[in-house]
């Protein structure tokens, strides 16, 4: 299992580093596993495994829907009834960026859900206070030759109060809801203030993603799929 830890501590992400901010010749990154699976579904494809260049895509895509059920630990009915909303609000701005190709749809069972979103009190990493994290998991199960699981799972913990117990301003909760999609969806973390994958400044959060970000996950998005068709193609002419 691969594990991402996706922000930096909290007191660290409070400071803005003006040093750093707003370099856009930077292409905006992917996932160093999500180049590896696009790199191997190319080589699948050229090479006749029609199948497992399929696979290779699908835990690239997660899916046209991607499910998620989300639930609130120690928190009021009025707090969750923000968590909620900041976390419909991520989902619905990146629905909205990438043309509704991709639908996130809440489910009522966990187990049949693709990604498990927590918002918490309080969470952290190694003992130390973070605004969030995730750990997710692309699986390709191989019987022999043939592919018998391609799938994704993600667990997103999200932090919903401030160091000091009060309460997470709802624009924080919302940065740090569309960063974790954006992982989900391919992106890897910036080190660039402004980015949407980049530090959570919980006084100054990102609304939406910036376009080049948009732009990278329809790019990763569009060749995935183009593959998927191909591989379709040529598996229906055997």
């Amino acid at each position: 299992m691969r594990v991402k830890w996706l922000t930096l501590p909290l007191m660290a992400a409070l400071v803005a580093s003006s040093a750093s901010a707003w370099v856009v010749s930077k292409p905006t990154s992917l996932l160093p596993e999500v180049t590896k699976h696009m790199e191997q579904a190319r080589e699948n494809l050229q090479s006749g495994y029609l199948d497992v260049a399929a696979a290779h895509v699908e835990v690239v895509l997660v899916g046209d829907e991607v499910t998620y059920n989300l639930k609130c630990e120690g928190l009021n009915e009025s707090r969750q009834a923000l968590c909620e909303q900041a976390f419909l609000y991520a989902a619905n701005t990146w629905e909205t960026a990438l043309g509704g190709s991709v639908h996130f749809r809440r489910v009522d069972d966990p187990a049949t859900a693709q990604v498990s979103v927590r918002f918490m009190p309080n969470v952290t990493m190694k003992g130390e206070a973070v605004a969030g994290y995730v750990n997710w998991k692309r699986t390709i199960r191989m019987d022999h030759s043939h592919v018998a699981e391609a799938s994704f799972k993600a667990d997103l913990q999200l932090r919903a109060c401030t160091l000091n117990g009060g309460r997470m301003p709802i624009a924080a909760m919302k940065h740090e809801a569309m960063h974790e999609l954006g992982h989900v969806l391919g992106l890897d973390d910036s080190d660039r203030e402004g980015d949407i994958m980049g530090p959570l400044d919980v006084d100054h959060p990102c609304a939406k993603p910036l376009p080049r970000e948009v732009e990278a996950v329809r790019e990763l998005r569009d060749e995935a799929q183009h593959i998927r068709a191909e591989a379709l193609v040529s598996k229906a002419k055997l």
